[in-house]
């Protein structure tokens, strides 16, 4: 179960990598340190004290993880579209964070599934991962939501009805800047064809008798 405790942390800027043990909150500078740290006699107790209350240990640090990210979710990008991936390295660059490998969570798509089957954000995958945008349940927020959902719909409407006036009133200008004759021929031009049509008809029969 060691390999679900410890994690080794990733570069940040030009920093080396460092190791550090999320069991025994211990930093060591390089990967021979880490493993001279998981061969001490601390380690190994605090590792039978973790497997004795692995559940516990997984709620404890899954809790921890999960109210990192939600923090930069929701104050961070609390009304935009943000990419999982943005959130997950800001939230590693606290010195203190409680890495993936430590949780429930086996991958950052999983936990962003799940965060959208319990309705905490909107998640949607695109070719370069996964968005997320955070839902404010708060009544107050969800109200002001609304209201804008509905200042916007009426404005898209009223630009809409806008458009369609102003292509009426352009024909309406056009029609009126067409000679009277020829508006008169246009109206006479369906009449003249159905004379043409009828004529044709009877002299079809006619020809056949």
């Amino acid at each position: 179960m060691s390999g679900a405790i410890h994690k080794a942390k990733k570069p940040q800027g030009r920093k080396k990598t460092r190791f550090y043990c999320e069991l025994c909150k211990k930093q060591c500078s390089d990967a021979n340190g880490f493993k001279c740290h998981t061969e001490t006699e601390h380690h190994k107790q605090m590792l039978r004290v973790f497997s004795e209350n692995q559940d516990a240990y997984l709620r404890k640090l899954s809790g921890k993880f999960h109210g990192g990210m939600m923090r930069i979710i929701s104050t961070r990008y609390a009304r935009t579209a943000v990419l999982m991936n943005t959130v997950y390295n800001e939230y590693i660059g606290d010195p203190h964070h409680v890495h993936m490998n430590a949780t429930r969570w086996t991958s950052l798509s999983g936990y962003t599934q799940w965060l959208a089957s319990i309705g905490m954000v909107w998640a949607e995958e695109r070719p370069e991962g996964w968005y997320v945008r955070y839902i404010d349940k708060d009544p107050t927020a969800t109200k002001l939501r609304l209201e804008g959902e509905e200042r916007e719909k009426a404005r898209a409407r009223a630009e809409r009805e806008a458009r369609a006036e102003m292509e009426e009133q352009r024909l309406v200008e056009a029609v009126e800047d067409i000679p009277e004759a020829v508006v008169e021929a246009a109206v006479e031009a369906p009449k003249t064809i159905k004379k043409v049509l009828k004529r044709g008809k009877k002299e079809k029969r006619e020809a056949l008798f």
